[in-house]
């Protein structure tokens, strides 16, 4: 064990006079100093040598882009000099790239507090306030560094981003341009000019910029591979092809490269190049759930189904919470599978065991929604369907539990629990709606609001081909649990919104939906229009961006929340017994007791141009119908005319009060697509 003094303790007590031997007293002192200098100095010299070593680690962990073990060795410095500035600014950068972005402002403010100097990290606390929305605390941080440094490039190019994200292009140019003016051959801001020109429909001062990036950077495979993101998103798939295999010529190692070429390969259709692509791209990345992903894209547009479903299963086994591969793998077996194929059995499974978990968590409305993907996977599973009716019970639906059990019933289970389920459940709804008018409610004709859906896709570097149609599809299925929509076919992929129009408006739909769907850092953004089928006028937007584990479902839920939410519950008058009406909307429909429903005069009605809904002349609304009771899909009321005459006639309209429609609120992502593509060029 070491002495309590330190080394200057000790020096100031060899200077103290001694009252008896002083030579003696000088050895003994000269003696403890050297045990203490043995005990004290080589342990702290040691200690620095473990956390320098450590941060070596750390930062060439960092360059090969092994993020999480790069946090793991600065930490590890940490522990050892809990003062260590250089460990703080590396960990911060390396959450930074992980997109955790509060850990990263954690450690990029502890690095600060212990080197206000340091303009580096400065400039990096601007970014990740950026990155964190925080927008005036970014200005603030980058400015901070420009009065210290005027020419900081960081800090300019923070700025420059800056009014992007605030939709201030004109500044972004004009910070650019002050960047190489500084700094002619800095290839960001080359490079975000290439893109900004682009965004702004300016091809020839684009295409400028990207030669310039060229003449200044031939061999770096960056600047290839933005070329060829240009190129691929332009639909110049030779060109695109040229400058990723550039990239990769130049860096044979570059994952990147050989991930662009496999999607320039998928979008020209050539589908064999890219399977050797994508499986280039595996060697290189074993552990990469995407480049399976685009491994299985490629073997399902090449109809070899069973290699298609391997590498998306490979995809989930590496990442089992990624839903874009999942719906990949859930499309490519309703596309190339028999209904009776034990395949569809063992991918429902994984939406069944889901519903019940959620079940569990007393998450009723997303069991709802699993439960209905397993059943369009494997519509013959008798667990699932009857787990499925026992759930609609839950929801306060009975008579859906019954028509559950009967659909159960005509498949052919006819077991015990079944039979008996039946039966108790037919007892206990007589009577109920259904039965004292003699109605089968699940038999009759709905009025659905028709929409076509159409998607596009954005090619920003984490977007990957096809995730756009994944999305639109399950989103359809999503909306089609609804009562009150319909979309009979499939999205359709554009490349302009006047393509959606002219196809809408040729279908007779009522509105159409166009949806945009975007991934980048563990974030997605879904925005989608909704717009009027004859006239092509826009009516709702939404706009949801979602982060971390889910992503993908929870913004799809909630973009269906707020489509259904726009649609107004509509029906029709089917009978009537003096005062007392029968309409064709009911519980499951939002409708509640003492509701009053409009009656309108049948076919008066016609889609609304200002909104989601529908207008009508006044002169045709014939009267009211106060609810007194429910069922499923059916309610009861006391009709109430308007007028002398009692106009009510079988088949009129009838809505639930506009006033009691529930309207959305737009949720709109920090960043635009314009955003992200100048922040991949970083």
């Amino acid at each position: 064990m070491g002495t309590r003094f330190g080394p200057s303790r000790l020096l100031y007590m060899m200077m103290l006079p001694s009252p008896t031997n002083n030579r003696a007293a000088l050895q003994s002192t000269v003696l403890l100093l050297f045990f203490a200098l043995v005990s004290v100095g080589p342990g702290s010299a040691d200690l620095v040598a473990n956390a320098r070593e450590r941060l070596e680690a750390g930062t060439a962990a960092e360059q090969r882009g092994e993020y999480i073990v790069a946090v793991q060795r600065y930490r590890e410095a940490l522990e050892l000099n809990p003062n260590y500035t250089d460990a703080f600014h590396g960990l911060a950068r390396s959450f930074f790239r992980l997109a955790e972005y509060e850990q990263a402002l954690e450690a990029v403010r502890e690095a600060r507090r212990r080197a206000r100097a340091n303009t580096t990290i400065a400039a990096l606390e601007g970014d990740i306030l950026l990155l964190l929305g925080r927008l005036n605390e970014a200005a603030e941080a980058y400015n901070r560094v420009l009065a210290i440094e005027p020419n900081n490039l960081p800090a300019r190019t923070g700025l420059a981003e800056l009014s992007v994200a605030e939709g201030r292009t004109a500044t972004a140019i004009d910070t650019y341009r002050t960047i190489l003016s500084l700094a002619p051959e800095n290839r960001p801001a080359i490079l975000s000019l290439a893109v900004l020109y682009d965004e702004r429909g300016d091809t020839a001062a684009a295409e400028r910029y990207l030669a310039l990036a060229l003449e200044f950077h031939p061999r770096d495979p960056f600047v290839h591979e933005l070329l060829s993101r240009y190129y691929l998103r332009s639909g110049r798939y030779g060109q695109a092809r040229s400058h990723a295999e550039t990239a990769v010529a130049l860096s044979p190692g570059f994952a990147r490269g050989w991930d662009l070429l496999t999607r320039t390969e998928l979008a020209d259709e050539n589908y064999e190049a890219a399977v050797d692509a994508s499986e280039r791209l595996i060697s290189l990345t074993p552990d990469s759930s995407r480049a399976f992903y685009l491994l299985g894209l490629a073997y399902e547009r090449l109809d070899r189904f069973d290699e298609s479903l391997d590498a998306y299963d490979r995809a989930l086994r590496i990442a089992p919470d990624d839903e874009i591969a999942r719906y990949a793998l859930e499309s490519t077996v309703t596309r190339g599978y028999d209904l009776e194929d034990p395949v569809r059995e063992e991918v429902a499974r994984y939406r069944f065991q889901r519903a019940a978990s959620l079940i569990q968590q007393n998450q009723l409305i997303q069991a709802h929604a699993e439960f209905r993907r397993g059943l369009m996977l494997n519509p013959f599973d008798r667990d699932g369907r009857f787990q499925f009716a026992q759930l609609q019970r839950q929801l306060g639906f009975d008579g859906k539990l019954l028509a559950e059990l009967q659909v159960l019933e005509q498949l052919g289970f006819d077991d015990n629990e079944i039979r008996e389920a039946i039966e108790l459940y037919e007892y206990l709804r007589r009577p109920s709606i259904a039965t004292t008018w003699n109605v089968d409610q699940f038999s009759i004709e709905r009025e659905r609001l028709n929409f076509s859906m159409f998607y596009t896709h954005d090619h920003g570097a984490d977007s990957r081909p096809s995730s756009g149609r994944f999305v639109a599809e399950y989103l359809r299925h999503r909306l089609l649990g609804s009562e009150l929509i319909e979309i009979e076919e499939l999205p359709v992929r554009i490349s302009t919104p006047e393509q959606a129009f002219e196809q809408a408006r040729a279908s007779g739909t009522e509105y159409f939906i166009i949806l945009t769907f975007r991934e980048e850092d563990r974030t997605v953004d879904l925005s989608v229009d909704v717009l009027h089928s004859a006239t092509g006028t826009r009516v709702r937007q939404i706009r949801v961006s979602r982060t971390g584990s889910g992503a993908v479902p929870r913004a799809g839920a909630a973009v269906a929340d707020r489509i259904e939410a726009m649609v107004p519950t509509r029906g029709r008058l089917l009978e009537r017994r003096g005062r007392e009406a029968l309409v064709s909307i009911g519980r499951a429909d939002g409708v509640s007791e003492e509701d009053e429903l409009i009656v309108i005069r049948s076919s008066r009605l016609a889609s609304s141009v200002a909104d989601v809904g529908f207008r009508y002349d006044p002169s045709d609304r014939i009267g009211t119908i106060t609810v007194t009771a429910l069922d499923d899909l059916l309610a009861t009321g006391r009709l109430q005319r308007e007028g002398f005459f009692d106009l009510f006639a079988i088949g009129d309209t009838v809505l639930l009060n506009a006033d009691d429609q529930v309207r959305t609120i737009e949720d709109r992502p920090a960043f635009s697509p314009l955003y992200w593509r100048i922040r991949e060029i970083r």
